[in-house]
């Protein structure tokens, strides 16, 4: 009987031990898939995969809602995808939950930098970077500052920023790529130093695709072809439908001569999900060699399709209005030149205007001038961009609030229209009946 009962002790002491270690597992385990999911937020904010962590951290939120860390992540996610009233929800809720108030407040200076109050956060920001700050806190304001102040088209403030970060980060991959591609937008451009920029951001990240886009982009623009078609074959090997390797590569073989292979990838960007401009591109790009071919029905349909996606070629309107002229529609030819003719004006004009704002960001007047030549341009949302830019610099602007009423009601935003519309009604500039679309 002693025996029997000491079995059983020990059968009941090894169930309950069992049990014990099931228990204290759970808990244990869920702790584990929280580290590991918070971990994966981080890693994907710091590596901008701004909507993958987004979809973590909300799972986080639904199950552990009592997280202050996963508050104030969210606001920074959201803040860094410029959605700043979800920003400043998570945030509030990130200081209620007992999350530092100094990152709190931090994060809420360089979300409204973001969203257009420069002048009355830049101080605060710029002190935090001349007090001393750790190389995370201070990545993140360099990169807000350059992001804000380009949203602003203040180039000449995002370069020295970005001059400054360089300097003390030279390692660092996104100040150095985005400072190479301003070079490239702005002014006359260095082709051969642009090649010397992009090698050294590969020498870095040797992954990074947009730089080895860049370098074929600069190789092509040097006269370097065939150096560009590598690159470009490059990308293709790792990501054989990229848009952008296909259009490049296919400018290689159209410069090489290689017509039949240059088609076949101009075919293949034009129904590729892609920004219009690059459709427009390889659409005039297809009407070029069907026009040095004679097929001139084909080449009409090519430029008509480019101008579809991008009325703003000044080559491709002076290109088809050539086109209708062999065809011996000298009605439409004389109409696509003329066009030519007026595009290549406002171009002009507008390269003008981003110039005198590059120089007098401050000034509203060129800012106000690039909105109407968009308009006239029937590109609104561009005008819309240039105008939400009037009204950060000054809120009270009756003309660009009036103005963006019109487009966005064009554009069937009727809400926000109204809220434009409000406020010069309530500036007294206009009677007070209301809009039909309110």
């Amino acid at each position: 009987m002693a025996a029997l009962s000491r079995t059983r002790i020990r059968t009941y002491a090894l169930v309950i031990g069992v049990v014990l270690i099931v228990v204290l597992a759970v808990p244990a385990r869920n702790r584990l898939r929280l580290t590991f999911a918070l971990q994966r937020a981080r890693a994907a904010l710091r590596d901008r995969q701004l909507g993958e962590a987004v979809e973590t951290l909300n799972t986080l939120n639904r199950t552990h809602p009592e997280r202050s860390d996963v508050c104030y992540l969210l606001g920074v996610a959201h803040r860094r995808l410029g959605q700043f009233d979800q920003s400043f929800e998570y945030l509030q809720q990130a200081e209620e939950l007992g999350w530092r108030l100094s990152d709190v407040t931090r994060q809420r200076y360089l979300a409204r930098f973001q969203a257009g109050e420069i002048e009355s956060t830049q101080g605060y920001l710029y002190t935090l970077l001349q007090g001393g700050t750790d190389d995370v806190m201070a990545a993140e304001i360099y990169e807000t500052l350059t992001q804000g102040y380009l949203k602003e088209a203040r180039v000449v403030d995002s370069i020295v920023v970005l001059d400054h970060w360089i300097e003390w980060q030279p390692n660092a991959v996104y100040p150095r790529f985005l400072r190479a591609k301003l070079n490239e937008m702005f002014g006359g451009y260095d082709w051969a130093a642009g090649v010397e920029n992009y090698r050294k951001i590969l020498e870095i990240d040797s992954s990074h695709v947009e730089a080895h886009l860049g370098l074929a982009r600069a190789l092509f623009k040097s006269q370097k072809v065939e150096a560009a078609q590598k690159e470009y074959l490059k990308i293709r090997q790792a990501s054989p439908d990229h848009p952008l390797a296909m259009l490049g590569l296919a400018r290689c073989q159209q410069r090489l001569g290689k017509s039949s292979d240059a088609v076949e990838l101009f075919e293949g960007v034009t129904s590729a999900d892609i920004d219009r401009r690059h459709r427009a591109e390889a659409w005039a790009a297809l009407g070029q060699i069907a026009l040095a071919n004679s097929d001139f029905e084909r080449a009409v349909e090519c430029f008509e399709s480019a101008l579809e996606e991008n009325p703003r070629q000044v080559q491709t309107h002076h290109l088809l209005g050539t086109t209708y002229s062999r065809l011996g529609q000298d009605g439409k030819a004389q109409q696509h030149i003329e066009r030519s003719q007026e595009v290549l004006a406002k171009n002009q004009r507008m390269s003008e205007l981003a110039d005198e704002i590059t120089t007098e960001p401050t000034d509203l007047a060129p800012r106000m001038e690039m909105a109407q030549l968009l308009i006239e341009s029937d590109d609104p949302k561009a005008a819309i961009t240039w105008l939400q830019t009037v009204i950060h610099i000054d809120p009270l602007h009756v003309e660009a609030r009036q103005t963006l009423a019109d487009l966005f009601t064009e554009l069937g935003v009727h809400d926000v229209a109204a809220g434009h519309r409000s406020f010069v009604r309530q500036a007294g500039q206009v009677p007070a009946s209301p809009s039909p679309t309110e």
